[in-house]
């Protein structure tokens, strides 16, 4: 069974709040890593919520979290939550990750979408990447093609990325990437914005899972993390 955390906001000021995030956003990072927090964030109207898959991991949490322990939340609640959607839903075996970025969903969008070449492909990079129809190609010549096309773009929410075609040279299967999809859904907390990448069909069957997992993982939390919260390009264009 599931459990929720359900906090009221102390109205700390927003000064307040930003001097104790560097603090929040490592435990939240350690409970992500370890997979253990399924959504967090705050309410339109203040106050907040997050959900961990077990009572046990909840109250860990509200032990360690400076918000809490530090008045910036003025009471919890634990709720036992006996959903019956999730589940189903996380069964998709799905590479995925979550990272929260300290910066304005807009930022994130515009690095997500504008600014692709300075993370992913450097200058192996050719097309667009900005609106609904755009295609780019990263094209790493003897190891990787894969050509993208924009299917889906909600400004500031959410991109969608579809391979339409895909060679990886050292696959047997070489186009095990066509026809997958990576999905960038950007959640605002108030204070930062919380970005959930799946590369949907990247699935532990593949060939390619093992691989291009710890790819992502480097892609994206990493290179991507760090050039939108500190402005810090991997590839020097």
């Amino acid at each position: 069974m599931k459990a929720v955390v359900i906090g009221e906001s102390s109205g700390a000021t927003m000064e307040a709040i930003m001097n104790v995030y560097p603090r929040h956003k490592a435990i939240v990072d350690k409970y992500i890593a370890k997979n253990e927090v399924i959504g967090i964030g705050p309410f339109g109207d203040m106050g907040n919520m997050a959900i961990f898959k077990n009572r046990v991991t909840a109250e860990q949490f509200v032990r360690e979290d400076p918000f809490i322990l530090e008045g910036l939340v003025k009471s919890f609640v634990i709720r036992d939550w006996n959903d019956s959607l999730l589940p189903e839903y996380m069964t998709d075996k799905s590479y995925n990750v979550t990272i929260e970025i300290p910066k304005s969903p807009e930022e994130v969008f515009r690095g997500i979408t504008r600014e692709v070449p300075k993370w992913w492909g450097g200058r192996d990079y050719t097309g667009q990447s900005f609106s609904l129809n755009d295609e780019f190609i990263i094209n790493h010549p003897g190891t990787h093609y894969s050509k993208q096309k924009l299917t889906e773009v909600i400004q500031n929410k959410k991109i969608v990325w579809c391979v339409e075609e895909s060679k990886l040279n050292w696959l047997k299967t070489q186009n095990e990437w066509t026809n997958t999809r990576m999905i960038f859904e950007i959640v605002p907390t108030g204070y930062s914005s919380i970005l959930h990448f799946t590369h949907e069909g990247l699935v532990p069957e593949k060939e390619s899972y093992a691989m291009c997992s710890e790819g992502w993982n480097l892609v994206i939390k990493e290179w991507l993390f760090n050039f939108i919260a500190h402005g810090k390009p991997h590839f020097d264009l």
